[in-house]
């Protein structure tokens, strides 16, 4: 038990900070045999308090460490014990739930307006245009309870929750007043977002549609040089360096050449320059070489006959004696190779996206007017 956001130990009258196996013989047993844990901030009652382990009167951080699992644990057969709230809190009575919602006055208020409001339409009464009208529906209620209870840790108290309740209605009276004047309008940040919620539920229905096999195959074969394996090789090489001169280099390097060709005892490690690169590589991909060595390189090594000494060979570092050790070329992955990696889904994303944006636009005449001076430009679905 930790309080937040300090994320220190809570200090507490029974100077507990945990409840572990070895106290479990001076835990009170439930009338079936099992263990109820309370965890909150005032004690649960002195029959109850070997259970108790003490919270803070705020936010805190519960945890739950296993030391030396058992295998169920570490498979998935034994599942940890569910937290749950009570239906009411602690002796203190402050917590807020929807019992005591039910019982609020300010509840017993809306639901007599609403009483009053139904009598007048039933009499005949003109009622206010329903664009003037503010619902706080159960729905509203719970979002309200559980964005203060995810946020805090805790119901909110009755003053808390007559807070919420006049912060949504301030928020919903602007916004609407907001709309009514239009400000919403030429805000780049509203249009932004607007576009963003309506692009997400495209998004959501896609990708609701899991891919089978054939989906993902017929799409790795219509996409192969995103997921291709890559050409690797594997090689020995020694450098030299082009100074003084670059004529001095290359014959150096032929000598060199000479001699590891013809002497088995050979070491190439010290048969060059110092090079901040090591002589001996082993499968190297493609786009590593390339990185390290550069395309030029990399170009001269695939061609070179395996397992013999060969070069010069350039590179933007100098020059190279090489010899290529094994060379495994590129080729399509077969789908389990690559199957977390294929994205199908967000291939499919994209072009319900645009199929979805086409028919929009296709109900829309769009002209623009160009500045004087500026050549036209041709755009899709735009009459000049």
């Amino acid at each position: 038990m930790y309080e937040l956001p300090s994320g220190l130990l809570v200090a507490n009258a029974l100077d507990r900070y945990l409840l572990n196996s070895p106290m479990l013989p001076d835990l009170a047993r439930d009338a079936d045999g099992g263990l109820t844990l309370y965890v909150q901030h005032e004690s649960p009652g002195e029959e109850k308090e070997s259970n108790w382990l003490p919270a803070p009167d705020g936010p805190f951080q519960l945890v739950l460490r296993l030391y030396g699992p058992k295998p169920e644990a570490l498979d998935g057969t034994w599942t940890e014990p569910p937290v749950m709230k009570t239906s009411d809190v602690g002796q203190d009575g402050t917590g807020f739930t929807m019992h005591r919602f039910l019982r609020e006055p300010l509840v017993h208020f809306l639901a007599l307006g609403a009483l009053l409001f139904g009598i007048g339409i039933l009499r005949g009464d003109a009622a206010a245009p329903s664009a003037n009208r503010i619902a706080i529906t159960p729905g509203v209620v719970e979002r309200l309870l559980e964005g203060f209870r995810l946020t805090w840790q805790r119901p909110p108290t009755e003053a808390e929750f007559r807070g919420l309740v006049e912060d949504y209605l301030k928020e919903e009276v602007l916004y609407r007043e907001a709309l009514a004047m239009g400000l919403d309008r030429n805000d780049q940040i509203i249009r932004r977002r607007m576009r963003q919620k309506l692009e997400f539920l495209t998004a959501d229905i896609v990708e609701s549609i899991e891919p089978t096999d054939e989906d993902l195959l017929a799409y790795l074969h219509a996409h192969p040089d995103p997921y291709r394996q890559q050409t690797t090789v594997s090689f020995t090489q020694v450098y030299f360096r082009e100074r003084p001169s670059a004529e001095q280099a290359r014959a150096r390097a032929l000598s060199r050449l000479e001699d590891l060709r013809s002497k088995a005892d050979a070491d190439p490690e010290v048969m060059g320059d110092p090079f901040m690169h090591p002589a001996v590589h082993r499968d190297l991909s493609e786009r590593d070489l390339l990185s390290v060595f550069g395309q030029e390189f990399a170009a001269q090594l695939v061609e070179l006959p395996v397992g013999e000494w060969s070069g010069p060979v350039t590179s933007a570092f100098g020059l190279h004696v090489a010899r290529l050790d094994a060379l495994e070329p590129g080729r399509l992955s077969e789908l389990h190779e690559v199957r977390a990696a294929v994205d199908l889904v967000s291939e499919r994303t994209r072009e319900a996206e645009q199929r979805y944006f086409d028919g929009l636009l296709a109900q829309y005449t769009v002209t623009v007017e160009w500045p004087e001076g500026m050549e036209p430009v041709e755009l899709p679905g735009v009459v000049r």
